[in-house]
């Protein structure tokens, strides 16, 4: 052996050496003193070590969705073809929900004015109608009572119908006295209770609840959110589909790439996250697009529905879609997205495969 092989071989001997025994006698040092130093330290490298890792794992999930979304700006026209239609497609279930919610604040504001009209026999006078009414103040259950003469109701229906020259004919007035009572409790099974205790009271005729027209909007309303419910679960399903597609024809493209990133050792889930997030920034995007979409079918329909909700005596307040059915439509759009794109990436992905 040369001098300068002898040379470099007692240069390399007491890098080795002395890293193992100054490792070994701090241990046998800690050890002999009896210290509790060094699991503290231990404990602390692995909190370093950990907190290290988390921030290599949040650079590395922000890079690749930076990278998916730059990849997709790179075809504007074709993303913004897929964001449209989608966008299209999420409108319909956001709409859906907007109308339902001011048919359910027009059903609990008129639900409350359910009255109960109690028509008294035309023997009734004016007495004994004064009396019956304070009996119905009594009865439990009763908000209000309002007490409306055989007179007073025949200037109303003159006033309303224009027919008072048909019932000057008559003779005599052919209208009752009424008592409307104002219920507490406007539930269909306090309100039906409370009529069945009224009508068994001395002097009332008849008994008559105006709510069938409720009746009829509650109907509206249960059949609409039936609808809301099954059109949400195919519309997300149709964009999960759609999405998966795109995701499918984009891991086809990128067929080498994939390869030559397997064949130096990447996984199918690091091989899938690029496509993960264009999926997700895909159901973003189309979220957004419906929300406008909804947004400009709102102030195109608000005239006719102003109109519509007049005729039930129900001002119309034009409200843009709350931040619950916000949020609520862009996660859908983000998870069918992200849904979509991790089946249609698993399938084919498995399928590439390096030779």
């Amino acid at each position: 052996m040369s001098d300068t092989n002898r040379k470099n071989v007692a240069k390399k001997k007491p890098i080795t050496t002395t890293w193992q025994p100054t490792r070994a006698g701090a241990a046998s040092k800690s050890k002999a003193s009896g210290s509790t130093n060094s699991a503290p330290a231990a404990r602390v490298r692995v909190a370093t070590t950990s907190a290290q890792n988390w921030k290599t794992i949040f650079t590395l999930h922000r890079r690749v969705a930076r990278e998916a979304l730059q990849k997709m700006l790179a075809t504007p026209l074709a993303c913004l073809a897929t964001v449209i239609m989608l966008g299209i497609t999420l409108s319909f279930p956001m709409l859906l929900a907007m109308g339902l919610k001011h048919l359910a604040s027009l059903q609990q504001n008129t639900g409350a004015a359910t009255n109960i009209a109690l028509y008294l026999s035309q023997q009734t006078s004016d007495d004994q109608a004064q009396k019956l009414l304070g009996q119905v103040r009594q009865v439990r259950g009763v908000k209000h009572v309002t007490y409306i003469s055989a007179e007073e109701g025949l200037k109303e229906f003159e006033q309303y119908s224009g027919l008072g020259q048909a019932l000057t004919l008559l003779g005599h007035n052919p209208l009752p006295a009424v008592l409307e009572v104002e219920p507490h409790d406007s539930e269909t099974l306090a309100v039906t209770n409370l009529r069945n205790r009224l009508r068994r009271l001395e002097g009332v005729e008849r008994v008559r609840v105006d709510d069938e027209w409720l009746k009829r909007l509650n109907g509206i309303v249960a059949l609409g959110n039936r609808i809301l419910a099954s059109l949400s679960v195919l519309i997300v399903a149709a964009v999960l589909l759609t999405i998966g597609n795109t995701i499918r024809l984009m891991v086809l493209n990128c067929r080498e790439e994939i390869l030559i990133v397997k064949l130096v050792g990447g996984s199918d889930n690091y091989v899938m996250l690029p496509f993960l997030y264009t999926g997700i920034w895909y159901g973003l995007f189309s979220g957004g697009a419906a929300w406008l979409v909804s947004v400009g079918m709102w102030l195109f329909l608000s005239e006719p529905a102003s109109q519509l909700a007049s005729f039930y005596q129900e001002p119309f307040v034009l409200s843009f879609p709350d931040w619950a059915t916000s949020a609520t439509v862009l996660l859908a759009g983000a998870l069918a997205g992200m849904a979509g794109a991790l089946f249609s990436c698993r399938r084919q992905l498995h399928a590439i495969q390096p030779d």
